[in-house]
């Protein structure tokens, strides 16, 4: 076998790009905090649903991968998502039970999480006018609105809107610390 030359046709990529026998290199791995999220899915009516998917997906996703984590709720409607790569930009993904056409779902607005050493789940938010604030939490509770729409048409039009969250705790301007946060997803039934 001969080594290419040239460019690899990958990119600007080159023979000095690739990982070669007997030829070491340096790799770094960095290794950043990891958040994790849990609560509760409740439908418009306040049932807590169980089975419910509970998936994050986003445009900047490790290789080969087309969620960053995802689990079921159990039979209280408890969820919990664990070992989510802060400072990436996700949205939440809501699927019934029994996946079928077509293919129904809720979408959140886009969330980036961050960690802290308090062991809550923060996320990045933005006060009405613009300004960041420091959002922690314990508890982020999913409520279901309406009959859910095409899950990529769901993740399409969210991706567009502002993250808008209630929350029970203490706020100010700029930090808020709830021991539960309540994210709306979906549309009011028609």
């Amino acid at each position: 076998m001969e080594q290419p030359a040239g460019e690899l046709g990958w990119g600007a990529k080159t023979l000095d790009d690739l990982f070669l026998p007997d030829k070491p290199r340096e790799i770094n791995f960095v290794m950043l905090p990891a958040a994790t999220v849990s609560g509760l899915v409740i439908g418009e009516n306040g049932d807590h649903l169980d089975g419910v998917r509970v998936s994050l997906v986003g445009d900047e996703m490790p290789p080969s991968s087309s969620v960053v984590a995802n689990t079921r709720t159990d039979k209280g409607g408890r969820f919990e998502l664990t070992g989510i790569p802060t400072g990436f930009q996700y949205q939440v993904l809501v699927e019934p039970y029994e996946a079928k056409p077509p293919w129904l779902a809720w979408a959140s607005a886009p969330i980036v999480f961050t960690q802290h050493d308090d062991g809550n789940a923060h996320i990045e938010y933005s006060s009405i006018d613009g300004q960041p604030v420091d959002f922690g939490f314990q508890q982020l509770n999913l409520i279901l609105k309406g009959t859910g729409i095409n899950w990529k048409t769901a993740l399409t039009d969210a991706r567009e809107k502002k993250l808008e969250l209630t929350w029970d705790g203490l706020s100010s301007k700029t930090v808020v610390r709830a021991g539960m946060a309540f994210l709306e997803l979906g549309n009011e039934p028609k």
